[in-house]
């Protein structure tokens, strides 16, 4: 009896560490320092929560110091490039634009490919920078 009781209780807190550990892996943190676009729609700068859902086909980027998310769909995946695969840290990518910097590029370090998302057409002449933003894993409660 006692035998199975320790069983039951060892198999509960693998189960815990398991679901915390998968629900852990989809959730990063990072400090944007500036305004950006992402889905039509603009955001502050500050610290982010990125969340991925359903095999990174959506993401939820949630400010928090503004209390304000926004849900970013990827266009497609491709690879992500050498130097961050070879660095291996989670990064977002934004694209210059005339109106600001919109969200280019998700890449959650995971195994996946980097995620591409829909940004505002260049205008010929225009100038494109980059601008790059490490991705931490976020602390669970």
């Amino acid at each position: 009896m006692k035998y199975t009781a320790t069983n039951l209780i060892l198999a509960a807190a693998i189960a815990l560490a398991a679901s915390t550990t998968v629900s852990a892996q989809g959730l990063l943190k990072a400090e944007i320092p500036f305004a950006f676009q992402v889905s039509g729609t603009v955001m502050a700068p500050g610290t982010y929560l990125v969340k991925s859902y359903a095999a990174e086909s959506r993401f939820q980027l949630s400010n928090l110091d503004t209390r304000r998310s926004v849900l970013a769909l990827p266009l497609a995946g491709n690879d992500a490039p050498k130097a961050w695969r070879a660095a291996g840290q989670p990064k977002l990518e934004f694209a210059s634009s005339a109106s600001g910097y919109v969200l280019s590029r998700i890449w959650t370090a995971n195994g996946a490919p980097a995620k591409v998302f829909s940004r505002p057409r260049k205008h010929e002449g225009e100038p494109t920078q980059i601008a790059t933003v490490p991705m931490y894993a976020a602390a669970t409660r």
